[in-house]
This record gives structure tokens, C-alpha cells and sequence, in this order.
């Protein structure tokens, strides 16, 4: 919030107010999440596309509803003021249930994300590193000026994100090493199991000169012993999200 003000307060056209406290955030996420929305009675125009979003009504409640979500799923996140947060959590378990609904936590949400690639902030994006390194460079808008321009231009990529699946039985943790005979070539971001995939997957950072790629196989270091893993491109298993509103196939229309 303080780094936010101090650049918020150089443009008179912008506000920034802290809702910390104050709102709440539900996912509702997989392939039947439109059919839940809609069967909620709820009031409002559905956003269409990927990372769109629209006003709506549930349960009475003001929400903004995003689709987007941290799964690879269709699906919505809703938001609104904290004091609604707990009918709409339990309007959406109630129409939910013929559905198949399920409350989750946040570590079935990590296996999902892990399978599509998503990294986490903190963990596998960190204050050290750039999205050149991340793989992130659809994230970069070049046409303009931004804060950290400067420091990407000269940035030297030495290392890349890349994914891996395990090929024995094995989870590998943050920190572990990614080997290639003696030499370590990378170390671990994050590692799960995954149940679509029925084995270990996870995803780290390499070096660019040890020009690995995908099918290549190299050794995951579990607790104190290695472990045969192949690099893996990302996703690891499809993508089920819809169109989004930046594809050049949209904006051409």
C-alpha cells in the first residue's frame, strides 16, 4: 500500500483505497461453474470471456464477478463486501449440490495450478526474479514506459522456468536439486502429486546453458535420493479455460 500511494499519489486521476478487512473472495471453479451461476438466480449479464468481468446480484448481494481463476478450469471469482461473504459462500454450496459442488482449500487449488504451470508468488516468483526468467514475457507491455523497464533491458537471462514430471515414486520440495549426471542444473520451486497425471510433478528454474528441454531427462533430488524426472512443457494437462479477450484471434474480429 505505501509503495502504491507513493506512485498513485503523481497521477490526480487515480484513488487507491485499502479493502483489506473488508471484502470478501470466493473461486468457483471446473466445467459445470456457469451452470451453478446461473441456476443461483443470479441477476446480471455473465462476463463471456476469459479475465472479463461483470456487476451482479446473489443472493441479494452486490459481487463483481471475474472470469478467471487460478485453476486452468472455467470458472468465476467472485467478489464483494465482507459482510455478504458467508450467504454467497452458502447460496453457492446450496445450488451447487446437484451439481457435484465441493468446498476446497487452497492446497487442492496448488495441485491445480501446478498442472497448468501457474506460478506462485513467493515461491516460484520472487522479488529475484524477472519475468524473462519466468516465462512471463506475455506480461510485458514494451510499447510503453513502466517502472523496471530499464532493469529489463539490461537484465542477462541465465536461468529459465521450465516443468518436470517424475517417473518414480517421489514428491520433490522447494530447494531440492534438479541434477543432470554430477552437475546441478536447477533447483525446485514447487513440487505436488497429480492426481489427473497419477504421479509427481513440479516445476523449477534451470540453467539456459544446460539447453535442456522438453522429454529431457534429468534426476530430482528427494530427501537422500535422486529420483528419475523428464523436463515437461507447461501446461502438463489441457487447458480448459475459455478464449480470452487479448487473443489475436479476437481482437481481429
Amino acid at each position: 500500500m505505501a509503495w502504491l500511494s507513493r506512485h498513485i499519489a503523481l497521477n490526480a486521476d487515480l484513488d487507491l483505497e485499502d479493502l483489506r478487512g473488508r471484502s470478501f473472495g470466493i473461486a468457483l471453479q471446473g466445467p459445470r461453474a456457469e451452470e451453478i451461476l446461473r441456476s443461483a438466480n443470479t441477476q446480471g449479464r455473465f462476463p463471456d470471456l476469459f479475465a472479463t468481468f461483470t456487476q451482479m446480484r446473489i443472493a441479494m448481494a452486490n459481487v463483481l464477478v471475474s472470469r478467471t481463476g487460478y485453476t486452468g478450469e472455467d470458472g468465476f471469482e467472485l467478489f464483494g463486501a465482507a459482510a455478504d461473504g458467508l450467504v454467497v459462500w452458502q447460496t453457492m454450496l446450496n445450488f451447487g449440490r446437484d451439481f457435484g459442488l465441493q468446498p476446497c482449500g487452497l492446497a487442492a487449488r496448488d495441485v491445480l495450478r501446478q498442472e497448468m504451470g501457474y506460478p506462485l508468488a513467493g515461491q516460484d516468483i520472487t522479488e529475484d526474479t524477472t519475468p524473462l526468467e519466468a516465462g512471463l514475457r506475455w506480461a510485458i507491455d514494451w510499447t510503453g514506459e513502466f517502472i523496471g523497464r530499464e532493469a529489463l533491458e539490461r537484465a542477462k537471462v541465465t536461468r529459465r522456468r521450465v516443468g518436470f514430471v517424475i517417473e518414480e515414486r517421489g514428491i520433490a520440495r522447494h530447494g531440492a536439486a534438479i541434477l543432470r549426471g554430477d552437475e546441478q542444473v536447477g533447483a525446485v520451486t514447487s513440487g505436488t502429486y497429480s492426481h489427473n497425471l497419477r504421479t509427481a510433478i513440479g516445476q523449477g528454474y534451470i540453467g539456459v546453458s544446460s539447453q535442456l528441454a522438453a522429454g529431457d531427462e534429468v534426476e530430482v533430488q528427494v530427501r537422500d535420493r535422486r529420483v528419475k524426472a523428464k523436463i515437461a512443457k507447461f501446461p502438463l494437462i489441457p487447458k480448459k479455460t475459455r478464449p480470452s479477450w487479448n487473443q489475436p484471434e479476437r481482437r481481429a474480429q
